[in-house]
């Protein structure tokens, strides 16, 4: 899709009425009336500051805030999860052999297709309209109160809408892309993902930009960001605020792209740029339902197995056993489930199941060192795709009643994003640090250098290194690449954070299964009120649909 006609008339009016009742009464501070009235938000700077400082939150809530977002289709399609239930695509995206996204009127996931899609478009047109009003009030002379103020309020702004604009770049093949230029009536043609993200970058520029002339005024102003701003407890200063966003642009210049050409072509100078000037730590969100903060996916993931299964296609590599190797070569359907035994710390331990029960951590442990639970058998749900584990990071969201810490953001994301970078300007010497950082952590033995393969464990046999991957002749395994560390690396310590962090990754390593779906296209419903015809993903379209895979997952009997 590249660019598409406006909206008539009477889609607009929908469009903005829609946009005006996907706010709450509290975000915008205005009497509660039959039809929000958003102008009186915009008509002084308290009131635009009130839609600006909620941006953040507007933008995460438009891809977490519900259980029919895409969040969990994208797990499945990555083997990031595994669900065996109908619900919000699990079964269909997980299952091989893989397809293209269904878009037709009555598709069984059309809820889930379409929702990120209008959220991200009409939470990111608010504050698109806040700053736009902003900023003729302040040529006029208004102000919140202080330059620090207006100028936090204008930053944040711009960094809320490039990720609004951003995030709907990655995960469609085309969006509505939002501008403070836009008049109140007009709405956006459909522009291609390539032309959207380059957009969102220019906007998070604007937003690093307005920051960086502050911390030149005013030095590394500690809680520049008020805590409900992002909801985190300690990464509030001007310098931490700076570092975020330059994070986020190393994570969309990675993530856009589609396949593994494209992200060959990733701008990759500019990736380990922003990436070095990144997090120095996890951004940590305390999520809280009842004050609005709410990642709906986390507490449904663990209602049981059926919901949120481990695969072992990906964890399985951390086995030293003959368990994943057999598992591998065994047909699809036919595959059993077998006692993961690892050196990685961040599995449980034991030479039994009953063992790494009793090492797993309690559902109710906030932010574990141990990211793995070795289930009871009692609640085993009977399928050859699954494992003895789920995920157990993030439990404590559920157990805590939807309160709970959770990682936004992993520092080990933009280590590997500059570790992945300097292998791709071949300097792959200088990513081996940023690897082992973790690996160590995590009881594993660095990588010597850039050509090694992943180390034996001390005293261990030749089968203990970590990763295994089943790269050999044939799709044996074998100890994994710097490369295939790095990616061990990442998936670890982003399982379950961010949004979609393994979707965009394999797609560009070519690790989704073959045939794995790469994007969605514009919904039908979108399509519908612009009163054109709606499309599905082209079938064997590299552009679409994963071709082949570097395990072999979804190929033959794989």
């Amino acid at each position: 899709m590249k660019l598409r006609h406006l909206w008539v008339a009477t889609a607009a009016t929908a469009s903005l009425a829609a946009l005006s009742a996907c706010n709450s009464d509290t975000l915008l501070s205005v009497k509660n009336t039959n039809q929000p009235d958003v102008g009186r938000a915009f008509a002084t700077p308290d009131g635009v500051e009130n839609v600006l400082k909620n941006g953040f939150l507007q933008t995460f809530g438009a891809t977490h805030g519900s259980t029919t977002n895409i969040w969990a289709a994208a797990q499945a399609t990555a083997l990031e999860s595994y669900g065996s239930v109908a619900n919000f695509g699990l079964a269909q995206r997980g299952s091989i052999p893989r397809s293209v996204i269904d878009n037709t009127r009555g598709n069984p996931t059309q809820a889930e297709n379409f929702r990120d899609f209008q959220q991200l478009f009409l939470r990111g047109r608010l504050i698109s309209n806040a700053i736009g009003a902003f900023e003729v009030q302040l040529k006029n002379g208004a102000s919140i109160g202080t330059a620090l103020q207006d100028q936090r309020a204008r930053s944040f702004g711009y960094f809320s809408m490039g990720m609004a604009n951003g995030e709907g770049a990655m995960m469609y093949d085309s969006i509505a892309v939002v501008t403070p230029q836009l008049t109140s009536t007009e709405i956006p043609p459909l522009t291609g993902y390539k032309e959207a993200m380059a957009v969102a970058l220019l906007q998070l520029d604007s937003a690093i930009a307005i920051a960086t002339r502050e911390r030149a005024a005013r030095g590394n102003v500690s809680g520049y960001l008020p805590i409900d701003w992002m909801r985190t407890t300690s990464l509030t200063s001007l310098d931490e605020y700076l570092a975020m966003m330059r994070s986020m642009k190393a994570r969309f210049r990675a993530g856009n792209a589609r396949n593994p050409a494209e992200r060959a072509a990733v701008n990759w100078a500019a990736v380990e740029a922003d990436a070095a000037a990144g997090i120095k730590s996890d951004w940590v969100l305390e999520l809280s339902a009842t004050v609005g903060w709410t990642a709906s996916w986390l507490n449904q993931m663990a209602v049981s197995t059926g919901w949120s299964g481990m695969t072992p296609a990906i964890i399985g590599m951390a086995d030293t056993t003959s368990g994943y190797a057999t598992w591998v070569a065994t047909e699809r359907g036919a595959r059993a489930a077998f006692l993961i035994s690892t050196p990685d710390a961040r599995f449980p331990k034991g030479a039994t199941r009953t063992a790494q029960i009793a090492s797993s951590p309690a559902l109710a442990a906030s932010l574990p060192s141990i990211y793995f639970r070795a289930r009871t058998p009692g609640e085993d749900t009977p399928d050859s795709y699954t494992s003895f584990y789920d995920h157990a990071r993030f439990t404590s969201y559920r157990q805590g009643g939807s309160v709970g810490s959770w990682v936004w953001m992993s520092q080990t994301e933009i280590d590997m994003l500059r570790a992945e970078a300097l292998i791709a300007l071949g300097r792959a010497s200088e990513a081996v640090p940023l690897i082992n950082r973790t690996r160590v952590r995590n009881t594993l033995p660095p990588y010597p250098d850039a050509a090694s393969r992943a180390p034996a464990q001390p005293g261990g046999s030749a089968t203990s290194c970590v990763p295994r991957t089943p790269t050999g002749p044939g799709g044996t395994l074998e100890c994994g690449t710097l490369f295939e560390g790095m990616k061990w690396e990442k998936r670890m310590e982003t399982q379950f954070t961010g949004w979609s962090q393994w979707f965009f990754d394999s797609r560009g390593w070519n690790d989704l299964p073959a045939g794995s779906p790469l994007m969605y296209p514009v919904p039908y419903q979108e399509m519908d009120a612009r009163q054109e015809p709606f499309y599905n993903g082209k079938v064997g379209d590299p552009i679409w649909q994963a071709v082949g895979n570097t395990y072999g997952f979804g190929i033959g009997n794989r």
